[in-house]
């Protein structure tokens, strides 16, 4: 007992000693991290020697290992990113593979190399981690992407199914557990749940990583395939799933779902639903400054949202034109000429069609 008692003191002072290292430690670290984050995509040379300073030390013989190893997960995919942008493939893979081949997948995707990602994506299915099937949900979603790439529409169409049908299932649970018809006060003495015992015990059992911003993207990518496939109602349907969301947490993906709805109306022939699908995206991203303030004011132009505003301009200013208003039309496409779409000059025979004549390159 005596032994014991000094042995976790011992473990209790080195703990306190290595967090505080890490601590006194973290600003620099921290501070480097958010630099080479920064420098990613404008200078990828330097982001890598800033990341490379930044990393937290992992020793396995001290009790922050495992804080280390966290920290560290997102230092690991920062630089693998500026490898990848300066054509170092191997260096690129050694630090994705120091996370989930989740990240190899998405590396190889990016690489255009769609049957590696493929094969990174089901070692991953098939080896979630902790063993939760629940954290393969983006895979399933990610290999469905891959397949879509390939022209494998029907094992698209299968993987992002299955994402659907076990993401939607977990969110119903999640409602029925939480409790939200209750208050905190009307719930049974020491319970933090509701439903069933088997419910209550199905969502104890698995804690995986499931959430809507899942259901969206699985929602838009099935919408991708049918719009591929011409089936523009169904696209139009998972479409309207995925934005019936709360997208205020969403950033940039539920963008694109409102403007691959405004797509999808279009192409069947709803002009005018377009075009509200269309003024959705240009309302939210214009009003992203007032939301987060002065400095997201001067860079969000540069956010990978500008090609999902551009197009939304483009298209919405191309439908006014279809519908006779000329220079409502000519104004959208003028802004979108600022955010990056080049005209060469368009036009049809009299009567119809684009007559704008502007935005050249």
């Amino acid at each position: 007992m005596i032994v014991w008692k000094s042995g976790m003191r011992y473990f209790i002072i080195l703990f306190f000693l290595s967090m505080c290292l890490l601590i006194a430690c973290s600003k620099s670290e921290e501070e480097q991290f958010s630099i080479g984050l920064s420098l990613v995509d404008k200078d990828p040379q330097r982001a890598v020697e800033e990341l490379s300073k930044s990393f937290y030390p992992e020793d396995p013989d001290l009790p922050s290992y495992w804080f280390a190893q966290v920290m560290n997960q997102g230092r690991y995919d920062a630089r693998g990113r500026a490898y990848l942008t300066l054509g170092q493939i191997e260096n690129a893979e050694a630090d994705f593979a120091r996370l989930w081949p989740e990240n190899l997948g998405d590396m190889r995707f990016r690489l255009e190399d769609y049957e590696a990602a493929i094969a990174s994506y089901s070692e991953h299915i098939n080896n979630p981690l902790g063993g939760d099937s629940l954290n393969a949900i983006s895979s399933y979603i990610s290999r469905g992407n891959s397949y879509m790439k390939t022209g494998d529409y029907h094992n698209a169409i299968a993987d992002l199914d299955h994402a659907l049908d076990i993401t939607l299932k977990w969110l119903d649970l999640e409602i029925i557990v939480s409790c939200p018809d209750l208050d905190i006060m009307d719930r049974p003495l020491g319970e933090h749940y509701c439903g069933t015992e088997s419910q209550i015990e199905e969502y104890k059992s698995s804690q995986g990583w499931v959430n809507t911003t899942t259901a969206i993207k699985a929602y838009k990518s099935r919408a991708e395939i049918f719009m591929a496939t011409s089936k523009y109602l169904q696209a139009t349907s998972d479409y309207e799933s995925a934005t019936s969301y709360d997208d205020s947490s969403h950033g940039s993906l539920m963008l694109f779902a409102w403007l691959g709805l405004g797509n999808a109306h279009r192409a069947s022939g709803d002009t005018r639903n377009a075009a509200i699908a269309y003024t959705k995206v240009i309302e939210d991203v214009t009003s992203w400054p007032n939301f987060y303030g002065e400095e997201v004011a001067n860079i969000y132009r540069l956010n990978p949202s500008t090609s999902g505003l551009a197009d939304a301009w483009k298209f919405r200013g191309e439908i006014y034109i279809e519908e006779g208003y000329q220079k409502l039309g000519e104004k959208d496409l003028w802004i979108a000429c600022m955010y990056g779409v080049r005209y060469t000059g368009t036009s049809l025979a009299p009567g119809g069609g684009l007559l704008f004549d502007g935005c050249a390159p």
